[in-house]
């Protein structure tokens, strides 16, 4: 049941900012308000995710893992709107709080499919990793190799900014190739 009550805080905090972003309060609101409703949204769908996580009864592990990750994820977007509110440089504190992410989502795939593919698990996870490799190398020749090399700033600046793209890249598609493997797997079986 608690859960549910922060899914709803989550989702009237997400559709008030939705709103807002839409429409605009009308200047009665507070000029952070913006960054409250995000703070808040996040922060009640990583802790429902968390109390979620906690009362399964199958792959507890993984979803733990996954929900740890949004959870930073949102403590570092929180930190980011109300405490740092510019990216000076790379890595700063939210980066490192955003970056968990991207480990602990691969951490609970693995164990997820671990549970569902016992001795073909290895298989598929190598799979994943050399397409994400593959893809994220090309993605970065391809796209923004010249982005990286005709910045006006700092070159790390530059490269933290952009590799959240190629890592968002690199997890969907290490899931799109864990899932189809996953799903071949299965049906070998």
């Amino acid at each position: 049941m608690l859960r549910w009550v922060i899914l709803g805080i989550a989702a009237l905090a997400l559709a008030l900012q939705g709103a807002d972003a839409a429409f605009g309060f009308g200047g009665w609101a507070p000029a952070d308000s913006n960054d409250l409703l995000i703070s808040i949204s996040m922060c009640a769908a990583a802790l429902a995710a968390l109390l979620a996580a906690a009362a399964s009864r199958t792959n507890r592990l993984a979803r733990l893992a996954i929900s740890v990750g949004v959870a930073l994820y949102a403590v570092g977007e929180t930190y980011y709107l109300t405490v740092q509110k510019t990216l000076t440089g790379f890595p700063t504190t939210s980066d490192f709080l955003w970056l968990s992410l991207y480990p602990l989502i691969l951490i609970g795939v693995f164990l997820v499919i671990r549970s569902e593919t016992p001795g073909k698990h290895l298989r598929v996870m190598l799979d994943g990793a050399i397409v994400a490799l593959a893809t994220v190398a090309l993605g970065y020749e391809l796209l923004l190799k010249g982005i990286v090399h005709d910045a006006a700033t700092s070159a790390t600046v530059v490269g933290g900014q952009l590799g959240y793209p190629l890592l968002d890249l690199a997890v969907l598609t290490m899931l799109l190739v864990f899932g189809l493997g996953n799903r071949r797997a299965l049906h070998l079986s």
